[in-house]
């Protein structure tokens, strides 16, 4: 026979500071595949990725066994802001509370991650900041970008990189005009560069003072030392060397 069609069941979870964050859910029509006790696996899309881009992973992952779901950054995959914040780069809270919710709905299933190029970084972050009461027993990471600190805050950026991310970003920006109330959000929408955005966006909506600041408390490798599970870090030869 042909291949099932595939859809997702989209949960959405209020973090501590009343934003909201959604979580797709692959939707396993035949009964027999999971049980109550299958592993989980985690996706953590790149920068502006969404469910609809995991799909091949997604369903990779249910033939082996594993109950797959999709993490959706706050205000990125279609959903709306309740506060006046977009997550920054490595800030790992809300990524945390979904982790703990999951475990709290599958109490007896593992936890795995993957974590797509900046993806990767917040899944360091995660491991990084919760160290050893890590809720995941595994995780990998796909072309992920190591050094974001010293890459972040020069203009040094390989091109189609720089052009691309800003793209996409001010893509989901414009699906946000409420921010206009918090930050200048023409000016930010005129960004050509990813520093740029940081600088006008993120460190402002993150209340830090500089970019400095910013990247001291939001670099993947902050707390590397104290990851305390398994990580499988994958590049392909032709990934930018970050």
């Amino acid at each position: 026979g042909g291949r099932k069609s595939w859809s997702f069941k989209r949960e959405y979870l209020q973090m501590a500071d009343k934003g909201i964050i959604a979580l797709d859910w692959l939707v396993v029509e035949d009964d027999e595949t999971l049980k109550k006790i299958s592993p989980i696996m985690l996706f953590i899309p790149d920068l502006t990725g969404s469910a609809t881009d995991m799909v091949a992973t997604c369903t990779e992952s249910l033939e082996r066994k594993f109950r797959p779901v999709v993490f959706n950054r706050r205000g990125h995959g279609g959903t709306s802001l309740s506060t006046y914040r977009l997550q920054s780069f490595g800030d790992a809270n809300d990524l945390d509370e979904a982790i703990e919710f999951i475990s709290h709905m599958y109490p007896y299933s593992e936890i795995f991650a993957i974590g797509f190029s900046t993806g990767s970084g917040l899944l360091m972050s995660y491991l990084g900041e919760t160290g050893v009461a890590s809720k995941l027993n595994a995780a990998v990471c796909i072309s992920p970008c190591y050094d974001t600190e010293a890459l972040f805050k020069s203009n040094s950026i390989p091109e189609p990189y720089n052009w691309l991310w800003t793209f996409k970003l001010k893509s989901i920006l414009r699906q946000h005009p409420c921010l206009a109330n918090v930050i200048n959000y023409n000016l930010a929408l005129q960004s050509s560069s990813l520093k740029e955005i940081d600088e006008r966006v993120y460190v402002k909506l993150n209340q830090y003072s500089s970019l400095e600041e910013y990247w001291k408390h939001n670099d993947p490798m902050r707390n590397i030392i104290n990851i305390s599970v398994p990580v499988l870090c994958v590049s392909a030869l032709d990934d930018p060397k970050f």
